[in-house]
């Protein structure tokens, strides 16, 4: 079949053309082949209607299976997707629906096994639903617009493609893969902040075990327990504006990643976040506007996100891939030096994903310097309280001796 595409060349120019190819994908791949970043690709030009995602993008839908972008404002949306549905199961659910489409099984009766074989009750209803809609006829792209926290839009996009490709399993596989990264990513973080959350924690309730011994529990409470309360007190109200505050969570994200030492690993963290979806949004043939907004919502990082999706506005103005982000400001000029290589060689999926997985490893060994510089300076407090506590201690004690005397 034939299809029109739209694409940018390597110096930004709007390019257009036809081409006749097996489907969306295979066109793709062959505008990539020509030198292009394809902004768009319809078998012809009757249009489509347009079905509109909760942020204001929309993703038009040719009567034939294509896709554009129609990319609306930025909006945050946290690919690590919030309530009750932990990543690795989600990335067991996409891996066992990869293997059962692969199979040749409908994917009504994919989604109906799924939802019997998880333990998890969000998703067991979500699959269950989901596979009932299917079966009445209505795409599952659509369907998962129902449970937004299960399905953030990079899902949804993505299986939109792959409706459009008829390629689900590879879109199920490449939602894993991606989901695993996320998944090893975060357990980094956790791993490597434990300890120092731990000798945190320690700072407050060691040091005043001392008036235990010396017969003044309530001493103890007033020194230990009232600050610990305060402190989680604080780290929860932060929590709960980032949450319901757009404005604060902006604020508060900009001074996590500008703060030294800090700054440098949750930039680090965001920019593979953004490379890694790229990589996989642009290897489904996602349209580059549209990819580069969902990638930037990915990030994690909402001053991040919110630079990084001013590149799609510099592609739509006619802009090349490293011009629009080099003008973000936010990207390290070795990222920016492989976005000019793939630029000529037309591999930025694959570059990106080199990227990704360089910014994985880097802040995975910058936040190892920081746990250990972090355990040194919670242990010099713990230090610094005991030796406060017995000065109290003793001061008081010689006093009461003179005194008496």
């Amino acid at each position: 079949m034939f299809f029109k595409y739209q694409a940018k060349d390597v110096q930004g120019r709007t390019v257009s053309g036809n081409l006749e190819a097996i489907d969306l994908r295979n066109a793709a791949d062959k505008v990539r082949d020509l030198g292009y970043f394809p902004m768009s690709i319809v078998p012809d030009p009757l249009g489509g209607s347009v079905s509109p995602n909760p942020d204001g993008s929309a993703v038009a839908v040719n009567r034939t299976g294509s896709i554009t972008a129609q990319a609306g404002g930025f909006k945050m949306e946290n690919v690590s997707l919030g309530r009750g549905a932990p990543v690795w199961e989600l990335s067991m659910m996409y891996r066992q629906l990869a293997s059962m489409t692969n199979a040749g099984v409908g994917m009504d009766r994919a989604l109906w096994s799924v939802a019997e074989q998880t333990g998890n009750r969000r998703i067991h209803k979500a699959l269950s639903e989901l596979s009932l809609l299917t079966n009445s006829g209505t795409p599952l792209s659509d369907g998962m617009r129902r449970f937004p926290h299960l399905f953030p839009l990079f899902h949804r996009s993505l299986v939109l493609a792959g409706e459009a490709t008829g390629d689900m399993p590879v879109i199920f596989d490449r939602i894993a893969q991606s989901l695993e990264q996320e998944q090893e990513l975060r357990s980094l973080i956790s791993r490597e902040l434990l300890m120092p959350q731990i000798t945190l924690v320690s700072s407050f309730l060691l040091p005043p075990l001392f008036y235990f011994f010396i017969g003044k529990p309530m001493m103890y409470v007033r020194e230990a327990i009232f600050p610990l309360l305060e402190m989680f007190g604080i780290i929860g109200a932060l929590w709960f504006l980032t949450r319901i505050a757009a404005g604060f969570r902006l604020f508060y994200d900009r001074v996590l990643a500008s703060v030294p030492p800090i700054g440098g690993a949750v930039r680090m963290i965001a920019i593979a976040r953004f490379a890694r979806t790229v990589s996989a949004m642009y290897a489904a043939g996602i349209p580059l506007p549209t990819t580069i907004r969902l990638s930037a919502a990915a990030s994690g990082n909402m001053f991040m996100a919110q630079r990084l999706s001013g590149a799609a506005l510099s592609l739509e103005a006619g802009h090349s891939i490293f011009d629009a982000l080099k003008s973000t400001g936010v990207l390290p000029s070795m990222v920016l030096g492989m976005i000019s290589t793939s630029q000529e060689t037309g591999s930025l999926d694959a570059m990106m994903t080199k990227v990704a997985e360089f910014y994985e490893s880097e802040s995975a060994h910058k936040l190892r310097r920081l746990a250990m510089a972090a355990n040194a300076l919670a242990t010099i407090v713990v230090g610094y309280k005991v030796l406060t506590i017995l000065i109290q201690f003793y001061s008081g004690y010689y006093k009461n001796l003179l005194d008496t005397n």
